[in-house]
C-alpha cells in the first residue's frame, strides 16, 4: 500500500479523517473526543503501517513478576523494580507487582482482568509458566534467556563482565586463577553460573594460562555447616596446591565478601597474598576492607529498557524478537592487585637500572 513510512497527512487522506480528529488520536488515545470506534480504526491502522507513529503513552496496566527473592538477590532486583516503576510512571502505566511468581499457574498471573502485558524476572529457578503465559499477553523475560523463541529477553552480558575482570588480572601477572562460586547443585546451576564460567575458561585459554578442574571450586561441596567453615575450607585446598592460585575470581560479591574474610581469618592478605574479584557491585562489596573489585550492570536502567521492549511488542505484536544485553561496567577497588613475584622482580629491576 504505501511504499515507505505514511505522513500523517497521508494517513489522515487514507482513513477519511481530519487531521485534528488524527492527531488527538495519536496525543491521547484514550480521549473522549473521538468515538471509541474511530481511534480504534486510526491505532490499528498507524501500528500496522507507520509503527513509529503509534503512542508510547498508551495506558496500559503490566504484572511485574518477581521471583522469591533472597537478602542478597533483593537490592539487585529492588533495583530492577524501581527502573520498571519509574518508566512506568513517565508512561502513566499501572503496574501490579506479584511475588514468587515463577512457580505460579497462567490464570493466576492473568487473574479476571488480565494485565496488557507482563515483565517477567528470573531467579535461580525457571519461569515456569513462560510459555503459556506467552500465549496470551506479551512478556518480556529479564535476567534470562531461556524464553528466546516464545518472547522479547533482556540479560546481562556476563561475557563482557568476566572478560574484563580477567584482563586486569592477567596485566598483573596472575597466571594460576581460581573460580570460586557458592551453588547448591542441579536445577540452581542457573545460567548466569554457566555464562560466567565458560567465559572464564574460555578467556584463560585464549590467553595461554593454564586451568585445570581444581581451579573450579564450589565451596557447597567442602562442607555443609554455615559459610565461615565452607570458605575456610576452599581457602585450606587452594593453599595446599603446590600450583596455588594467587588470584580467585568468584561468582559474585557475596562469594568474593566470604572468601576475603577467609583470607583475614587465616592472617593473609587482599591483595598482597590473594588478588579477589567479585560480581554485580552489591553493597557488600563496599563493606570489606579492602573494598571489592567487581562488575556492575546498571539494573535500574534495565528495568526501563523493558518497560521499552513491551511498550514495542504491544505496538509492533509481529515484530521480530528481541534480545538485549545489559553491558558491563568495570569497577576497580583494593582487593586486586600485582602478584607479588611479579612486584618483587619490577622492584628489582627498577634498582639495577638505576
Amino acid at each position: 500500500m504505501f511504499q515507505k513510512t505514511p505522513t500523517q497527512q497521508e494517513i489522515a487522506e487514507k482513513l477519511g479523517v481530519s487531521p485534528t480528529t488524527l492527531s488527538l488520536t495519536l496525543k491521547d488515545p484514550d480521549t473522549t473526543r473521538v468515538s471509541e470506534s474511530r481511534r480504534r480504526q486510526i491505532l490499528d491502522f498507524v501500528r500496522e503501517h507507520a509503527p513509529r507513529l503509534y503512542p508510547t503513552k498508551i495506558r496500559c496496566r503490566i504484572s511485574l513478576c518477581l521471583p522469591e527473592i533472597g537478602t542478597y538477590a533483593g537490592p539487585v532486583y529492588g533495583a530492577i523494580v524501581e527502573g520498571v516503576q519509574k518508566a512506568c510512571r513517565e508512561r502513566d502505566w499501572r503496574v501490579d507487582i506479584r511475588m514468587g511468581a515463577g512457580g505460579q499457574s497462567r490464570e493466576e498471573i492473568l487473574g479476571d482482568s488480565p494485565p496488557d502485558g507482563v515483565i517477567a524476572i528470573v531467579g535461580r529457578s525457571p519461569f515456569e509458566p513462560l510459555q503459556e503465559l506467552s500465549e496470551f499477553v506479551p512478556v518480556i523475560l529479564l535476567n534470562g534467556r531461556a524464553g528466546g523463541e516464545v518472547c522479547d529477553t533482556l540479560d546481562l552480558d556476563n561475557g563482557s563482565g568476566v572478560r574484563q575482570l580477567l584482563n586486569v588480572l592477567h596485566r598483573e601477572g596472575h597466571r594460576r586463577i581460581a573460580f570460586l562460586f557458592d551453588h547448591e547443585t542441579g536445577e540452581e546451576y542457573r545460567h548466569h553460573l554457566r555464562d560466567r564460567a565458560e567465559t572464564f575458561f574460555g578467556a584463560l585459554l585464549l590467553q595461554g594460562v593454564p586451568f585445570s578442574n581444581e581451579d573450579f571450586i564450589n565451596v557447597r561441596d567442602l562442607s555443609a555447616a554455615q559459610a565461615a567453615p565452607a570458605y575456610d575450607a576452599a581457602l585450606a585446598k587452594l593453599l595446599a596446591r603446590e600450583d596455588r592460585p594467587t588470584a580467585v575470581f568468584c561468582f559474585n560479591d557475596y562469594c568474593a565478601a566470604n572468601f576475603i574474610n577467609a583470607v583475614q581469618r587465616a592472617g593473609l592478605r587482599v591483595p598482597e597474598d590473594f588478588s579477589v574479584t567479585g560480581y554485580d557491585d552489591h553493597s557488600l562489596s563496599r563493606q570489606t576492607d579492602p573494598q571489592i573489585t567487581t562488575v556492575r550492570h546498571d539494573r535500574e536502567q534495565m528495568g526501563v529498557e523493558a518497560v521499552e521492549a513491551l511498550a514495542h511488542r504491544i505496538a509492533r505484536p509481529d515484530s521480530p524478537r528481541l534480545i538485549l544485553s545489559q553491558p558491563a561496567q568495570l569497577v576497580l577497588r583494593g582487593s586486586h592487585g600485582a602478584r607479588a613475584e611479579v612486584a618483587f622482580s619490577d622492584v628489582s629491576a627498577a634498582g639495577s637500572s638505576r
